[in-house]
């Protein structure tokens, strides 16, 4: 009988560390594809077993969802340490301790729900849970060390149910206020991203009229330049006109008045010309 013992115990440590190795491996998987969904990677393609891409298929889909898995297996786990483990052993509030710690650096690493103040809350809670087991572990130390406690029992009894609900409305208003400050500076970004906008879009405006303004003055002066074409053709025509009134002969011209008469031509002729 004692060799079959010996196999059959060997055979389900074996089955045992075979599990365990199992959901280190799976637990690993997950934690890499939250980090790598974090930093903002397509965690689709980095795996080439189909297994993987499920995986990571059920975690980009239902993250928010899955995690209420895990929530209920706290809230089983922590009922089935309450049923199962006697309460006289301070192993109870051990077992609660550890648990809540683990879930809550668990929580703190997935920050499983989209709103930040749904996790904070959440912390909170778990936060909560590993005060009462502390405290319940006190209780439990104290009465293995000395059965007449019955007024320090008193007193720890009366400061836990005076001081969890107003831990619990202290965290309240410090989550309303981190919210109502959060709130705040994202209106304060808006603020500054509106304002900024405006005086974008006003400098640019302002690069746009004086850029159009100096377009327009360029073309006047150019136009100044090269001059309007049908004032030359005014100016030649009445070139030509002159040019042939002081080419025909007049009855009685004095030498004086012709030679007045060719300087002032010469002089128009010039001034057309410029």
């Amino acid at each position: 009988t004692e060799p079959s013992l010996n196999t059959n115990q060997e055979q389900r440590a074996k089955a045992a560390s075979a599990i365990l190795a199992k959901m280190k491996i799976f637990s690993e998987r997950v934690v890499n594809i939250h980090k790598k969904y974090v930093s903002g990677e397509n965690i689709q393609n980095l795996s080439n077993s189909r297994f993987g891409r499920t995986l990571a298929f059920f975690y980009i889909s239902y993250r928010f969802a899955l995690w209420e898995v895990v929530e209920m297996f706290r809230k089983i786990s922590y009922v089935a340490i309450a049923v199962y483990v006697p309460a006289s052993s301070s192993f109870q509030s051990v077992a609660a301790l550890v648990l809540s710690i683990f879930f809550i650096i668990f929580h703190l690493v997935a920050l499983p729900y989209k709103d930040w103040s749904d996790n904070l809350a959440q912390g909170f809670a778990l936060g909560e849970i590993i005060i009462a087991a502390l405290c319940g572990l006190v209780l439990d130390i104290h009465r293995s060390i000395d059965p007449f406690y019955y007024e320090i029992e008193q007193t720890i009894t009366n400061v836990m149910i005076l001081g969890f609900p107003t831990l619990i409305v202290v965290l309240g208003i410090f989550q309303a206020a981190g919210s109502a400050f959060q709130r705040a500076q994202e209106k304060q970004t808006a603020l500054a991203g509106i304002f900024a906008r405006l005086f974008c879009c006003r400098r640019c405006k302002r690069s746009q009229s004086s850029t159009s303004g100096h377009q327009q003055q360029k073309v006047v002066q150019s136009r100044g330049k090269i001059g309007n074409p049908g004032a030359k053709q005014y100016s030649a025509l009445k070139i030509q006109k002159r040019v042939k009134d002081l080419q025909s002969p007049r009855k009685s011209p004095s030498s004086a008045q012709e030679s007045g008469d060719g300087r002032a031509a010469s002089n128009e002729i010039e001034l057309a010309v410029q």
